[in-house]
């Protein structure tokens, strides 16, 4: 997961660069881009910590917790985005909202294969 979603930040950066030209509002969606592309593989990392938590039924009141700090964790980072500014922001919003299908396409994957092994 953590090289996909390395490239496709770094196809959004040279894209960005096209755009933005190197500046402050360049390293300002470049720096929202990576802490989005941080925050997917930490979070689906998370993710799966808790549906095998959820699955297993073991400690149900701490696999909901994790998954309200998973939420909690987009917000936060969502909120130090729009403080650093909106160019930020919007690099935060296409990480999340690029990265995200090819994650869980993976997950989807891996789960198919296991359920056929």
């Amino acid at each position: 997961m953590l090289v996909g979603s390395a490239i496709y930040a770094a196809v959004c950066i040279i894209v960005s660069f096209v755009f933005l030209r190197f500046g402050a509002r360049f390293a300002k969606f470049t720096l929202g881009l990576l802490i989005a592309t941080a925050a997917l593989n930490i979070n689906f990392e998370l993710l799966g910590y808790f549906i095998d938590m959820y699955l297993g039924g073991k400690n149900m009141g701490l696999s909901f917790v994790i998954y309200a700090g998973r939420l909690l964790f987009y917000a936060v980072l969502a909120v130090i985005c729009f403080f650093i500014g909106k160019t930020a922001l919007t690099g935060f919003a296409v990480g999340i909202v690029g990265v995200t299908p090819g994650i869980v396409s993976i997950l989807v994957k891996e789960a198919q294969e296991d359920n056929e092994s």
